[in-house]
Formats: structure tokens, sequence, C-alpha cells
């Protein structure tokens, strides 16, 4: 009885050995291709969190504070969309960005669509900026007010070439402003502290948008 009890056993207990086995070499198999770091699912996210795969037109953006305090921009919400962008190259990248005194700001590459290939129903990609101070007190930021709505918006525009189209910045003041020229333009800002600014900025090249802030000199 017992030989056959034993006999009986050795089938399971051999299947048992066996899926331990199996399960631990899926184990070790999934280790291998395990999730990489944090930091690159974060960029792998944001990358595939907005934009297209189009033709673009490669614009970078730079920021030259001249005053004796810290600019801060912010790009206004809704004042640009993830259809109009390549993936992780949009104006998002500058919301947020801090340029102390006397210094210009780290390039940023931004990557519309080359409007000018685009059919002729894409909306002209776009986007606005504000700037802000910090708050002496620490609660929250300041306005650097200029015009309506105190904001610089650029919208890349299609324009008629003598042989074939072709994409260009122009510039407008507030929500509503009329377009500027393909050169650039200028405003009079305020600091809070009610001190002129001369707030410029130009298209080199058409494939960079400079901006620069100065304080006027007053007698």
């Amino acid at each position: 009885m017992s030989i056959k009890q034993t006999s009986c056993r050795r089938p399971v207990l051999l299947g048992v050995v066996l899926a331990a086995m199996l399960a631990l070499g899926a184990c070790s198999g999934s280790s291998v291709s395990e999730p990489s770091s944090d930091s690159e699912q974060s960029i792998r996210s944001a990358a595939a969190e907005c934009g297209m795969n189009r033709v673009a037109t490669p614009t970078d953006v730079t920021f030259r504070n001249d005053t004796d305090v810290t600019i801060i921009l912010k790009v206004i919400d809704g004042s640009w969309s993830c259809d109009d962008y390549t993936a992780g190259r949009n104006p998002g990248l500058l919301d947020g960005l801090t340029i102390q005194p006397s210094t210009s700001s780290a390039v940023q590459l931004i990557e519309p669509i080359d409007i000018a290939m685009a059919p002729q129903s894409m909306k002209n990609p776009r986007f606005e900026l504000g700037l802000y101070t910090p708050n002496p007190n620490g609660r929250g930021n300041q306005l650097v007010a200029f015009g309506p709505d105190s904001t610089v918006g650029f919208s890349l525009e299609r324009i008629d070439g003598f042989y074939l189209d072709y994409s260009s910045w122009r510039s407008f003041i507030g929500r509503t402003g009329p377009l500027g020229n393909l050169s650039g333009g200028e405003v009079t800002a305020y600091l809070p502290d009610a001190r002129p600014v001369d707030l410029r900025w130009s298209f080199g090249d058409r494939n960079q948008i400079e901006i620069r802030a100065s304080l006027r000199t007053t007698g």
C-alpha cells in the first residue's frame, strides 16, 4: 500500500518542483525587461503626451534680462495647442523660466508645425507670454504690466514667397492685438515699482525668437 502511495505522489511532487522552477524562470526573465529609470519614463511620457510628427520649424527662444530684478516667464493657459507642435518641443518649456538680472536664459528649442508645408486648414502655431517678478514678501509673483492683458504673443504665419511660401514668426500685444511686422516689435512695460522697461523682441533668420528687457534710462 505504501509503495502505491509513493509512486502516486512522485508525479505530483515533480509537477510542483517543475512549476516552481518555471515560476522562478518567469520571475528572473521579467527582471531583464524591468522598466527604465523614472527620469527616462518621465521624458518619454512628456514626449508622448503632446505633439504631432510633421514637418517642423525648429525655433530657438531666448530671453535677455538687462533689468536689476529677476524675471519669470509665464506661458498663458490656452494660448497654444498640442496639435501645433512636435512631441516634447512646445511652449510649455518656457513656462516658469527664471532669468536672473543681467543674464540670458538658456536656449529653449520649440518645434512648431511648418505652416507653409501644412494644409490650408491648419491653424497657426502660437503662444503668449506674461512676465512676472518675485514678490519681496515672498507671497507669489508680481506682474510686469504692459499693453492690453500684459501679454506678448507670437504666431507662426504663412508668408507668400516669390517662388514658394515660407513660415515666419509675427508678434502681437494682448489677446486680440494685430499682428506686428516680420522683424520684431517693442513695447513699454512697467515693473511693480512703476519703473519703465523697454521690452523688445526680434526674429533672427526666422528660426529664432530673441526677447530682451532693459531698464529705461531716466533723467
